[in-house]
Protein backbone atom coordinates (compact mmCIF):
# COMPACT_ATOMS: atom_id res chain seq x y z
CA UNK A 1 0.00 0.00 0.00
CA UNK A 2 3.07 2.39 0.93
CA UNK A 3 5.41 1.35 -1.82
CA UNK A 4 2.81 1.15 -4.36
CA UNK A 5 1.30 3.86 -3.15
CA UNK A 6 -2.64 2.06 -3.96
CA UNK A 7 -5.45 4.62 -3.00
CA UNK A 8 -7.70 1.39 -3.33
CA UNK A 9 -5.99 0.06 0.17
CA UNK A 10 -5.33 3.26 1.84
CA UNK A 11 -9.25 3.86 1.84
CA UNK A 12 -9.66 0.89 3.17
CA UNK A 13 -6.57 0.70 5.36
CA UNK A 14 -9.03 0.87 8.37
CA UNK A 15 -10.19 -2.49 7.92
CA UNK A 16 -5.93 -3.26 8.29
CA UNK A 17 -6.38 -1.23 11.47
CA UNK A 18 -9.23 -2.49 13.24
CA UNK A 19 -7.47 -5.63 13.22
CA UNK A 20 -4.22 -4.02 14.23
CA UNK A 21 -5.87 -2.56 17.17
CA UNK A 22 -7.20 -5.68 18.36
CA UNK A 23 -4.34 -7.27 17.90
CA UNK A 24 -2.48 -5.15 20.15
CA UNK A 25 -5.44 -5.10 22.88
CA UNK A 26 -5.30 -9.02 22.80
CA UNK A 27 -1.52 -9.30 22.87
CA UNK A 28 -1.02 -6.50 25.71
CA UNK A 29 -3.29 -8.73 28.18
CA UNK A 30 -2.16 -12.16 27.07
CA UNK A 31 1.73 -10.99 27.85
CA UNK A 32 0.62 -9.79 31.13
CA UNK A 33 -0.97 -13.42 31.96
CA UNK A 34 1.89 -14.92 30.36
CA UNK A 35 3.80 -12.69 33.46
CA UNK A 36 1.18 -14.05 35.98
CA UNK A 37 1.94 -17.44 35.01
CA UNK A 38 5.52 -17.04 35.18
CA UNK A 39 5.14 -15.19 38.49
CA UNK A 40 3.12 -18.27 40.43
CA UNK A 41 5.09 -20.65 38.52
CA UNK A 42 7.93 -19.45 40.71
CA UNK A 43 6.16 -17.62 43.88
CA UNK A 44 3.46 -20.54 44.53
CA UNK A 45 4.23 -23.42 42.66
CA UNK A 46 2.05 -25.83 44.17
CA UNK A 47 -1.18 -23.68 43.64
CA UNK A 48 0.22 -23.49 39.44
CA UNK A 49 -1.98 -26.39 38.67
CA UNK A 50 -4.85 -24.62 40.29
CA UNK A 51 -4.78 -21.80 38.13
CA UNK A 52 -2.90 -22.72 35.05
CA UNK A 53 -4.41 -26.16 34.17
CA UNK A 54 -4.85 -26.83 30.30
CA UNK A 55 -9.00 -25.89 31.35
CA UNK A 56 -8.65 -23.12 32.98
CA UNK A 57 -5.80 -21.20 30.51
CA UNK A 58 -8.41 -22.46 27.63
CA UNK A 59 -11.29 -20.47 29.40
CA UNK A 60 -8.73 -17.74 30.51
CA UNK A 61 -7.72 -17.33 26.45
CA UNK A 62 -11.44 -17.50 25.17
CA UNK A 63 -12.55 -14.48 27.84
CA UNK A 64 -9.93 -12.49 26.65
CA UNK A 65 -10.03 -12.66 23.45
CA UNK A 66 -14.15 -12.16 23.72
CA UNK A 67 -12.99 -8.94 25.91
CA UNK A 68 -11.04 -7.44 23.27
CA UNK A 69 -13.06 -7.77 20.48
CA UNK A 70 -15.39 -6.73 22.44
CA UNK A 71 -13.65 -3.08 23.52
CA UNK A 72 -12.31 -2.87 20.44
CA UNK A 73 -16.03 -3.27 18.48
CA UNK A 74 -17.59 -0.77 20.87
CA UNK A 75 -14.53 1.56 19.91
CA UNK A 76 -15.02 1.14 16.33
CA UNK A 77 -18.36 0.48 15.70
CA UNK A 78 -20.00 1.81 18.85
CA UNK A 79 -18.34 5.13 18.82
CA UNK A 80 -17.09 5.07 15.08
CA UNK A 81 -13.76 5.43 16.03
CA UNK A 82 -10.94 4.43 13.08
CA UNK A 83 -7.87 3.70 12.97
CA UNK A 84 -6.56 4.39 9.32
CA UNK A 85 -3.65 5.30 7.33
CA UNK A 86 -2.97 9.12 7.55
CA UNK A 87 -1.02 10.17 3.72
CA UNK A 88 0.02 13.65 5.69
CA UNK A 89 1.25 11.75 8.96
CA UNK A 90 2.41 8.49 6.79
CA UNK A 91 1.27 6.80 9.36
CA UNK A 92 -1.89 4.84 11.06
CA UNK A 93 -3.85 7.35 13.16
CA UNK A 94 -7.34 7.52 15.01
CA UNK A 95 -10.08 9.70 13.85
CA UNK A 96 -9.37 13.14 14.97
CA UNK A 97 -11.98 13.89 17.55
CA UNK A 98 -12.28 14.08 21.38
CA UNK A 99 -14.47 11.66 21.55
CA UNK A 100 -12.08 8.92 20.21
CA UNK A 101 -8.94 10.15 22.10
CA UNK A 102 -10.83 10.52 25.56
CA UNK A 103 -12.13 6.47 24.90
CA UNK A 104 -9.34 5.54 23.35
CA UNK A 105 -7.13 6.41 26.58
CA UNK A 106 -10.15 5.01 28.69
CA UNK A 107 -10.39 1.41 26.38
CA UNK A 108 -7.32 0.81 24.78
CA UNK A 109 -3.88 3.12 25.02
CA UNK A 110 -4.42 3.86 28.60
CA UNK A 111 -5.08 0.27 29.60
CA UNK A 112 -2.21 -0.88 27.64
CA UNK A 113 0.15 1.77 29.32
CA UNK A 114 -1.25 0.47 33.05
CA UNK A 115 -0.75 -3.19 31.82
CA UNK A 116 2.93 -2.99 30.90
CA UNK A 117 3.65 -1.54 34.08
CA UNK A 118 2.67 -4.45 35.93
CA UNK A 119 4.26 -6.52 33.42
CA UNK A 120 7.54 -5.07 33.98
CA UNK A 121 7.12 -4.80 37.95
CA UNK A 122 6.21 -8.90 37.12
CA UNK A 123 9.17 -9.76 35.01
CA UNK A 124 11.64 -7.63 37.41
CA UNK A 125 10.53 -9.29 40.85
CA UNK A 126 10.19 -13.16 38.91
CA UNK A 127 13.91 -12.71 37.74
CA UNK A 128 14.88 -11.45 41.05
CA UNK A 129 12.97 -14.33 42.65
CA UNK A 130 15.32 -16.79 40.11
CA UNK A 131 18.50 -15.19 40.87
CA UNK A 132 18.23 -15.10 44.14
CA UNK A 133 17.27 -17.93 45.53
CA UNK A 134 19.60 -18.01 48.48
CA UNK A 135 18.31 -15.60 50.48
CA UNK A 136 15.55 -15.51 53.13
CA UNK A 137 11.85 -14.55 51.20
CA UNK A 138 10.95 -11.50 53.23
CA UNK A 139 14.28 -10.07 52.33
CA UNK A 140 14.20 -11.13 48.52
CA UNK A 141 10.35 -9.85 47.87
CA UNK A 142 10.97 -6.55 49.40
CA UNK A 143 13.28 -6.07 46.77
CA UNK A 144 10.34 -5.26 44.15
CA UNK A 145 9.44 -2.18 46.92
CA UNK A 146 12.56 -0.19 45.32
CA UNK A 147 11.88 0.13 41.82
CA UNK A 148 8.65 1.12 42.49
CA UNK A 149 9.26 3.66 45.00
CA UNK A 150 11.94 5.01 43.34
CA UNK A 151 9.96 5.71 40.43
CA UNK A 152 6.95 7.18 42.60
CA UNK A 153 9.29 9.65 44.09
CA UNK A 154 10.30 10.43 40.77
CA UNK A 155 7.06 11.25 39.18
CA UNK A 156 5.26 12.74 42.49
CA UNK A 157 8.05 14.72 43.54
CA UNK A 158 8.56 16.03 39.71
CA UNK A 159 4.63 17.10 40.06
CA UNK A 160 5.07 18.26 42.85
CA UNK A 161 8.04 20.45 42.42
CA UNK A 162 6.88 22.01 39.14
CA UNK A 163 3.38 23.47 39.92
CA UNK A 164 5.38 25.06 42.89
CA UNK A 165 8.28 26.53 41.02
CA UNK A 166 5.97 27.45 37.89
CA UNK A 167 3.34 28.89 40.33
CA UNK A 168 0.55 27.59 38.77
CA UNK A 169 -1.71 26.87 41.94
CA UNK A 170 -3.55 29.78 40.93
CA UNK A 171 -5.92 27.18 39.26
CA UNK A 172 -8.16 25.24 41.64
CA UNK A 173 -7.73 21.99 40.28
CA UNK A 174 -3.81 22.48 39.81
CA UNK A 175 -4.51 23.44 43.70
CA UNK A 176 -5.98 20.00 44.05
CA UNK A 177 -3.07 18.18 42.13
CA UNK A 178 -0.53 19.79 44.15
CA UNK A 179 -1.82 18.70 47.66
CA UNK A 180 -2.35 14.81 46.07
CA UNK A 181 0.87 14.39 44.64
CA UNK A 182 2.58 15.56 47.79
CA UNK A 183 0.77 13.15 49.86
CA UNK A 184 1.62 10.52 47.44
CA UNK A 185 5.69 12.09 47.41
CA UNK A 186 5.27 11.82 50.84
CA UNK A 187 3.85 8.60 50.82
CA UNK A 188 6.23 6.95 48.38
CA UNK A 189 9.31 8.39 49.90
CA UNK A 190 8.47 6.53 53.22
CA UNK A 191 7.98 3.45 51.33
CA UNK A 192 11.93 4.14 49.73
CA UNK A 193 13.71 4.99 52.98
CA UNK A 194 11.67 3.10 55.65
CA UNK A 195 9.16 0.35 54.35
CA UNK A 196 11.95 -1.21 52.01
CA UNK A 197 15.07 -0.91 53.98
CA UNK A 198 13.45 -2.53 56.77
CA UNK A 199 12.02 -5.98 54.62
CA UNK A 200 14.97 -5.84 52.79
CA UNK A 201 17.77 -5.74 56.02
CA UNK A 202 15.06 -7.41 58.30
CA UNK A 203 16.36 -4.64 60.84
CA UNK A 204 14.71 -5.18 63.98
CA UNK A 205 14.40 -2.12 65.44
CA UNK A 206 12.89 -0.52 62.48
CA UNK A 207 10.29 -3.34 62.15
CA UNK A 208 9.76 -3.01 66.15
CA UNK A 209 8.94 1.02 65.25
CA UNK A 210 7.10 0.60 62.08
CA UNK A 211 4.03 1.49 63.72
CA UNK A 212 4.53 4.95 63.40
CA UNK A 213 5.52 4.59 59.93
CA UNK A 214 2.12 3.02 58.87
CA UNK A 215 0.72 5.68 60.85
CA UNK A 216 2.07 8.36 58.59
CA UNK A 217 1.54 6.11 55.47
CA UNK A 218 -2.12 5.63 56.47
CA UNK A 219 -2.67 9.48 57.02
CA UNK A 220 -1.15 10.19 53.95
CA UNK A 221 -3.42 7.45 52.15
CA UNK A 222 -6.57 8.98 53.90
CA UNK A 223 -5.70 12.33 52.62
CA UNK A 224 -5.06 11.20 49.06
CA UNK A 225 -7.74 9.20 48.43
CA UNK A 226 -10.35 11.89 49.82
CA UNK A 227 -8.83 14.71 48.01
CA UNK A 228 -9.24 12.05 44.49
CA UNK A 229 -12.69 12.24 45.42
CA UNK A 230 -12.64 15.81 45.81
CA UNK A 231 -10.77 16.13 42.39
CA UNK A 232 -13.45 14.02 40.88
CA UNK A 233 -16.36 16.67 42.06
CA UNK A 234 -14.53 19.59 40.83
CA UNK A 235 -14.08 18.37 37.36
CA UNK A 236 -17.80 17.40 37.34
CA UNK A 237 -18.82 20.67 38.69
CA UNK A 238 -16.60 22.43 36.49
CA UNK A 239 -18.61 20.78 33.33
CA UNK A 240 -22.13 20.58 34.60
CA UNK A 241 -22.60 23.88 36.36
CA UNK A 242 -19.73 25.90 35.07
CA UNK A 243 -21.12 28.98 36.16
CA UNK A 244 -21.13 27.98 39.75
CA UNK A 245 -17.49 26.87 39.50
CA UNK A 246 -16.06 29.76 40.62
CA UNK A 247 -18.08 30.13 43.63
CA UNK A 248 -18.02 26.15 45.00
CA UNK A 249 -14.20 26.09 43.87
CA UNK A 250 -12.28 29.76 44.42
CA UNK A 251 -8.77 29.26 45.79
CA UNK A 252 -9.75 29.99 49.22
CA UNK A 253 -12.95 27.46 49.44
CA UNK A 254 -10.72 24.52 47.76
CA UNK A 255 -7.93 25.88 50.14
CA UNK A 256 -10.80 24.96 52.74
CA UNK A 257 -11.81 21.89 51.57
CA UNK A 258 -8.45 20.50 51.68
CA UNK A 259 -7.63 21.94 55.25
CA UNK A 260 -10.88 19.83 56.32
CA UNK A 261 -9.67 16.99 54.98
CA UNK A 262 -6.14 16.66 56.42
CA UNK A 263 -7.40 17.72 59.53
CA UNK A 264 -10.24 15.49 59.52
CA UNK A 265 -8.02 12.29 58.16
CA UNK A 266 -5.13 13.46 60.93
CA UNK A 267 -7.39 13.56 63.65
CA UNK A 268 -9.47 10.24 62.81
CA UNK A 269 -6.19 8.37 62.24
CA UNK A 270 -4.68 9.16 65.00
CA UNK A 271 -7.40 8.30 67.29
CA UNK A 272 -8.03 5.30 65.91
CA UNK A 273 -4.23 4.36 65.37
CA UNK A 274 -2.84 5.51 69.06
CA UNK A 275 -6.48 6.06 70.98
CA UNK A 276 -7.35 2.93 70.05
CA UNK A 277 -4.52 0.81 69.47
CA UNK A 278 -5.64 -0.25 66.15
CA UNK A 279 -1.65 -0.16 64.72
CA UNK A 280 -0.47 -1.24 61.24
CA UNK A 281 2.50 -2.35 62.59
CA UNK A 282 4.68 -4.47 59.78
CA UNK A 283 4.35 -8.45 60.49
CA UNK A 284 7.71 -9.92 59.57
CA UNK A 285 5.76 -13.59 59.87
CA UNK A 286 3.23 -12.53 57.42
CA UNK A 287 4.99 -10.27 55.87
CA UNK A 288 1.74 -7.50 55.59
CA UNK A 289 0.84 -4.78 57.61
CA UNK A 290 -2.98 -5.14 58.34
CA UNK A 291 -4.96 -3.84 61.48
CA UNK A 292 -5.28 -6.22 63.90
CA UNK A 293 -9.40 -7.59 63.77
CA UNK A 294 -8.78 -9.81 66.67
CA UNK A 295 -9.64 -6.49 68.78
CA UNK A 296 -13.46 -6.01 68.31
CA UNK A 297 -13.25 -1.94 67.70
CA UNK A 298 -10.10 -2.95 65.21
CA UNK A 299 -12.12 -5.37 63.00
CA UNK A 300 -14.87 -3.10 62.94
CA UNK A 301 -13.18 -0.27 61.95
CA UNK A 302 -10.64 -1.81 59.31
CA UNK A 303 -14.10 -3.50 57.47
CA UNK A 304 -16.51 -0.81 57.76
CA UNK A 305 -14.91 2.54 58.59
CA UNK A 306 -11.84 1.80 56.00
CA UNK A 307 -12.27 -1.01 53.69
CA UNK A 308 -16.05 -0.41 52.83
CA UNK A 309 -16.11 3.38 52.92
CA UNK A 310 -12.59 3.74 50.79
CA UNK A 311 -14.55 1.29 48.13
CA UNK A 312 -17.39 3.70 48.07
CA UNK A 313 -15.72 6.20 47.69
CA UNK A 314 -13.38 4.75 45.00
CA UNK A 315 -16.56 3.57 43.00
CA UNK A 316 -18.15 7.22 43.54
CA UNK A 317 -14.79 8.63 42.06
CA UNK A 318 -15.29 6.01 39.08
CA UNK A 319 -19.09 7.16 38.28
CA UNK A 320 -18.55 10.80 38.93
CA UNK A 321 -15.71 10.78 36.01
CA UNK A 322 -18.10 8.04 33.58
CA UNK A 323 -20.66 10.80 34.09
CA UNK A 324 -18.54 13.98 33.30
CA UNK A 325 -16.94 12.11 30.39
CA UNK A 326 -20.03 11.96 28.47
CA UNK A 327 -21.28 15.21 29.30
CA UNK A 328 -17.91 16.48 27.59
CA UNK A 329 -18.68 15.08 24.91
CA UNK A 330 -22.28 16.42 24.43
CA UNK A 331 -20.50 19.52 24.99
CA UNK A 332 -17.96 19.18 22.13
CA UNK A 333 -20.90 18.23 19.89
CA UNK A 334 -22.65 21.85 20.97
CA UNK A 335 -19.76 23.75 20.78
CA UNK A 336 -17.89 22.13 17.86
CA UNK A 337 -17.77 25.49 15.89
CA UNK A 338 -15.98 27.65 18.36
CA UNK A 339 -12.26 27.05 18.88
CA UNK A 340 -12.19 28.58 22.09
CA UNK A 341 -14.40 26.02 23.01
CA UNK A 342 -12.80 22.99 21.20
CA UNK A 343 -9.97 24.19 23.21
CA UNK A 344 -11.96 24.34 26.70
CA UNK A 345 -13.21 20.90 25.92
CA UNK A 346 -9.52 19.34 25.01
CA UNK A 347 -8.43 20.57 28.11
CA UNK A 348 -11.15 19.05 29.96
CA UNK A 349 -10.72 16.03 28.40
CA UNK A 350 -7.03 15.87 29.11
CA UNK A 351 -8.09 16.53 32.95
CA UNK A 352 -10.57 14.05 33.01
CA UNK A 353 -8.04 11.21 31.94
CA UNK A 354 -5.88 12.11 34.74
CA UNK A 355 -8.34 11.62 37.51
CA UNK A 356 -10.16 8.91 35.35
CA UNK A 357 -6.85 7.04 34.88
CA UNK A 358 -6.18 7.38 39.00
CA UNK A 359 -9.79 6.29 39.66
CA UNK A 360 -9.36 3.22 37.91
CA UNK A 361 -5.84 2.19 40.36
CA UNK A 362 -7.58 2.73 43.30
CA UNK A 363 -10.82 0.90 42.19
CA UNK A 364 -8.81 -2.40 40.94
CA UNK A 365 -6.34 -1.87 44.06
CA UNK A 366 -9.49 -2.38 46.26
CA UNK A 367 -11.24 -4.94 43.70
CA UNK A 368 -7.81 -6.88 44.06
CA UNK A 369 -8.95 -7.87 47.43
CA UNK A 370 -12.17 -9.28 46.76
CA UNK A 371 -11.05 -10.99 43.64
CA UNK A 372 -7.96 -12.85 45.17
CA UNK A 373 -8.29 -16.10 46.94
CA UNK A 374 -5.17 -16.80 48.64
CA UNK A 375 -5.15 -13.16 50.52
CA UNK A 376 -5.35 -15.02 53.70
CA UNK A 377 -3.16 -18.30 52.74
CA UNK A 378 -0.32 -17.25 50.92
CA UNK A 379 1.92 -14.62 52.03
CA UNK A 380 3.68 -14.17 48.64
CA UNK A 381 -0.43 -12.94 47.12
CA UNK A 382 -0.83 -11.07 50.23
CA UNK A 383 2.17 -9.59 50.20
CA UNK A 384 2.11 -7.86 46.38
CA UNK A 385 -1.70 -7.56 46.75
CA UNK A 386 -1.23 -5.26 50.52
CA UNK A 387 2.91 -3.83 50.53
CA UNK A 388 3.15 -3.75 46.78
CA UNK A 389 -0.03 -3.20 45.50
CA UNK A 390 -0.56 0.29 47.74
CA UNK A 391 2.80 1.49 46.98
CA UNK A 392 2.09 1.10 42.88
CA UNK A 393 -1.26 2.99 43.06
CA UNK A 394 1.06 6.46 44.51
CA UNK A 395 3.42 5.77 41.69
CA UNK A 396 1.06 4.91 38.83
CA UNK A 397 -0.76 8.09 40.02
CA UNK A 398 2.14 10.64 39.66
CA UNK A 399 2.75 8.64 36.09
CA UNK A 400 -0.66 9.36 34.78
CA UNK A 401 -0.52 13.07 36.52
CA UNK A 402 2.79 13.77 34.05
CA UNK A 403 1.35 11.56 30.64
CA UNK A 404 -2.25 12.90 30.89
CA UNK A 405 -1.93 16.66 32.44
CA UNK A 406 -0.88 18.64 29.46
CA UNK A 407 -0.03 21.84 31.15
CA UNK A 408 2.54 19.56 34.07
CA UNK A 409 3.78 17.91 30.93
CA UNK A 410 4.73 20.43 28.61
CA UNK A 411 6.53 22.43 31.38
CA UNK A 412 8.80 19.43 32.31
CA UNK A 413 9.88 19.23 28.55
CA UNK A 414 9.93 23.11 28.71
CA UNK A 415 7.31 23.89 25.75
CA UNK A 416 4.63 26.10 25.39
CA UNK A 417 1.24 25.46 27.06
CA UNK A 418 -1.95 27.51 25.53
CA UNK A 419 -4.43 28.45 27.45
CA UNK A 420 -8.15 28.59 26.37
CA UNK A 421 -9.78 31.86 26.60
CA UNK A 422 -13.28 33.77 25.52
CA UNK A 423 -15.20 30.44 25.91
CA UNK A 424 -18.78 30.45 26.72
CA UNK A 425 -17.58 27.87 29.01
CA UNK A 426 -15.56 28.76 31.95
CA UNK A 427 -11.90 27.62 31.94
CA UNK A 428 -10.72 25.46 34.92
CA UNK A 429 -7.69 28.36 35.42
CA UNK A 430 -10.16 30.92 36.42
Amino acid sequence: MIILNLQFLKEYSAICGSYWVLAYDATSQFHVVVSINRFIAVFAPLSYNTYFNPRTTKTLIALLLVLSTTVVAVYIFGAECSFSFNDDRWSFLITDSEKCDILGWAMLWGKGLTLSVIDVILHIVTFIRIFWMKRSDPQFVGLSLFPISFFGMIFNWLVTIIIVKEKTVSSPFMLLTLVKSFCDACYVTIYFFYITPMIVLANKFMIRHSNHAGYALIVFYEISIHIHFLTSFNRFIAVFFPFSYKNMFSIRSTSIYLIVISVLSFTMMTVVIYGLGCELEYNPVTWVSFYDTTIPVCGFYAIYLDFMKNMIVVSADFIIDVVTILKVQKLRKKFREGKSSENYIKKEADFLKQTFGQGICYLMGYASYLMVPEMNSNKYVAFFMSLVSWDLIATIDGMFTIVYNAEIRNRIFKSTVTTAAGSTVVSVNN
